[in-house]
């Protein structure tokens, strides 16, 4: 429970009493000051919250305890899926380093995010990053680098937080990608675990519009990630599957098509042949929910039912979900209807 070195003398004298009777009779212990553990492959909660998902390959290591306990409906909604998640707490006996260590070997982790407050151990940090990171994506967002933030953090978890810069530079030198916000720590986390590692740093974009393609393509570059105009001959396969106003660079703007699986199965399946990409970025792909959307305008220029709309708007994208797999490149896809 809470209670301890985080309220100020009392609590850390407690605190330290707790370790010297753990350690006395040989023990390990995770906290105080702690909302538990979870373990989807067992399973195993023992946090506060079900856990009504599947079983995934993210791990989770936080110095919050609502990260950890309160976000499993959040994150099933979403269709982000945990393997593992740890409260560390206050770090007494097991501290956030013996959790990264843990989740490093384990094989069902494929990427780990970490929410910190505070680290105590940075050469161990570093060496453990170091060896980590070349063979699994560390993400970690650091909520200690401001005044307000530092304080809250001491208050919380009891953590003296560091400059901003200083950790900068740590997460740099040990490969870590570094989030400011924790939905980006579970997006990235999600994504890197769900995928194939990428190649190189060639990505292709999709759209069926043109505002995301060059927003997209603008953030990519920016993060420094290589948008390269296509070859002649990938061009030449790509024109005739679009209108003759879109454009089969890269971006590939496909505009408006009435064939859905031009997006969602043709040209993922020709851009990804190529050797031109080690990844790419879909936006459009559409399901029903276009169809319901739009239907109160088309109805006045139709008489075909909505239900029958809706049935020739239908997209599978069982061929999609495979493609990473078949081609051993990441796809990551956005769209504003279901």
């Amino acid at each position: 429970s809470a209670g301890f070195k985080e309220t100020g003398e009392e609590g850390r004298s407690l605190e330290k009493e707790i370790l010297e009777v753990c350690e006395s009779y040989g023990m390990r212990f995770l906290g105080p000051n702690c909302m538990g553990v979870l373990n989807t492959h067992h399973p195993f909660n023992c946090t506060v919250s079900p856990f009504t998902g599947k079983p995934g390959a993210f791990g989770l290591i936080s110095q919050s305890g609502t990260y950890v306990a309160q976000t499993h409906q959040h994150l099933k909604k979403r269709g982000i899926a945990l393997g593992k998640a740890i409260r560390a707490g206050n770090s007494t006996s097991i501290v956030l380093e013996d959790c990264l260590e843990y989740l490093g070997d384990y094989e069902d982790t494929k990427s780990i995010g970490i929410y910190i407050e505070a680290i105590e151990h940075g050469d161990r940090f570093l060496e453990l990053s170091r060896e980590i990171t070349p063979r699994k994506p560390i993400v970690a967002q650091y909520g200690g680098g401001t005044k307000s933030g530092a304080r809250s953090g001491q208050s919380h978890t009891g953590a003296m937080a560091g400059p901003d810069h200083i950790y900068d530079g740590l997460f740099e030198q040990a490969g870590i990608l570094r989030v400011d916000t924790v939905e980006e720590l579970y997006y990235v986390c999600h994504a890197l675990s769900s995928q194939p590692t990428p190649r190189g740093s060639r990505v292709g974009i999709l759209t069926n519009s043109g505002g995301p393609a060059t927003a997209m393509a603008m953030t990519l570059e920016n993060l420094g990630i290589e948008i390269s105009d296509f070859s002649s001959a990938l061009r030449g396969a790509i024109e005739p599957l679009i209108p003759p106003h879109g454009s089969s660079r890269n971006p590939v703007d496909v505009t408006l098509n009435r064939d859905r699986s031009t997006v969602s199965e043709k040209l993922p399946e020709i851009l990804l042949e190529s050797d031109e990409i080690d990844g790419l970025l879909i936006h459009g792909v559409t399901d029903t929910g276009w169809m319901k959307n739009v239907y109160p305008s088309l109805r006045r220029v139709t008489e075909t039912s909505l239900d029958a709309l809706v049935e020739g708007s239908k997209t599978s994208v069982e061929k999609l979900i495979e493609m990473p797999w078949k081609y051993g490149k990441p796809i990551v896809l956005s769209s504003f209807f279901q």
